[in-house]
């Protein structure tokens, strides 16, 4: 699978590197398209700072299952039909928690830094299980990191033509971390990134699209 690499405008909480790959829709197809929500997908992801991860098994095991369940118990927070201007926004995050129960917890926390590269993030979609997924496009954030050491967390937001198994859109973004114990802290990164998208990227991107 080959894939093309565009280089876009930088700001605080959105870095410049995204990918486009062979995909045969657009972000403005998303209105006229069934939408599936895959869920937060923990598969590549590094937790940094082990001082701010004590609870090492909760960490890689429960806490990723907390993590989603965000977007069902509060879903009306946690909208990402609202972010992409969605009337109807349908989920399905079964392969995501079988790709989180299945993640290596030997090397999931750690102090130094870590990065995805973008083909990483590529393979990380073409391997993705798509089984029983029926709608045309699939809006994934593959986490990168929560990151104790710079208070942060980094998500790849990731639209997938479903047919193709091929990411069409990619950002890599940044949420500041906020709200009382582990499970809520890192769930407003999350939801800081959701905020994003809502008030300022989905624009943005759409207006790139069209050349604006």
């Amino acid at each position: 699978m080959q894939y093309c690499y565009v280089q876009l405008s930088i700001s605080f909480s959105y870095r410049s590197v995204s990918i486009r790959g062979l995909g045969q829709f657009s972000l403005s197809d998303l209105k006229s398209q069934e939408v599936c929500w895959l869920g937060l997908d923990f598969s590549q992801a590094r937790m940094i700072g082990s001082n701010g991860f004590t609870e090492k098994e909760k960490v890689s095991g429960e806490y990723l299952s907390e993590w989603n369940q965000f977007f069902y118990e509060e879903e009306s927070k946690y909208d990402i039909a609202e972010a992409f201007r969605l009337k109807k926004l349908n989920m399905n995050t079964d392969a995501c928690a079988k790709r989180n129960e299945a993640i290596n917890k030997a090397n999931f926390i750690r102090d130094s830094r870590y990065f995805l590269t973008e083909k990483m993030v590529a393979e990380a979609v073409e391997s993705f299980n798509y089984n029983g997924i029926k709608e045309s496009i699939g809006i994934l954030f593959l986490v990168e990191s929560f990151s104790k050491s710079d208070e942060r967390a980094t998500v790849w937001v990731v639209l997938i033509d479903i047919a193709k198994k091929s990411p069409f859109l990619v950002k890599e973004m940044t949420g500041v971390p906020r709200g009382i114990g582990i499970v809520n802290y890192w769930g407003g990164s999350i939801y800081d990134i959701i905020v994003q998208i809502r008030d300022k990227y989905y624009r943005l991107w759409l207006d790139n699209e069209k050349g604006k």
